[in-house]
């Protein structure tokens, strides 16, 4: 019986990690793959810092303006693989920019369209670290729970 239950736990961890690394990964997915028909445009603005690898761009769309601080898709707080770093350094002097912008939603922006795998398996192997650091002394109190239980119950 205390097999069974560990699968069944086993499997409750795999569906949360899975479930969670979908809802979040879905929507940059879903505009990464339909980037392909969105619009460029050029920057009116452009700042970029090394230093933390931010950037932040400003564009107009229909006499409305825009502003941005997407560098890539699949970008994560605190996850910094210097991809960003590089491609702000070659930037450093530019006045201006490519935005890739999506038409139906033009606060939706990135400059660079093209995804990197590295960064796509980095996210959902963090996303199941995470879940699994939540999920583990849940799991493990409530086991030492049942054993008092049973033991003084």
């Amino acid at each position: 019986m205390g097999i069974v239950r560990r699968l069944i736990g086993l499997v409750v961890v795999v569906v949360l990690v899975v479930g969670t690394a979908v809802l979040l990964l879905g929507r940059e997915w879903r505009d990464w793959r339909g980037s392909e028909s969105w619009a460029t445009v050029g920057s009116s603005s452009f700042a970029g810092s090394t230093k933390s690898g931010t950037v932040r761009y400003e564009y107009e769309i229909n006499g409305e303006k825009f502003t941005g601080s997407r560098v890539r898709f699949f970008e994560f707080p605190l996850y910094n693989d210097g991809r960003d770093t590089g491609w702000i350094q070659e930037q450093r002097n530019a006045t201006s920019v490519t935005i890739y912008y999506d038409p139906s939603s033009p606060e939706r922006a990135v400059l660079v369209r093209e995804i990197e795998q590295g960064r796509v398996i980095t996210a959902v192997m963090s996303l199941a670290v995470f879940v699994g650091a939540l999920l583990a002394p849940i799991l493990f109190f409530g086991f030492v729970w049942r054993r008092l239980l049973r033991a003084f119950g």
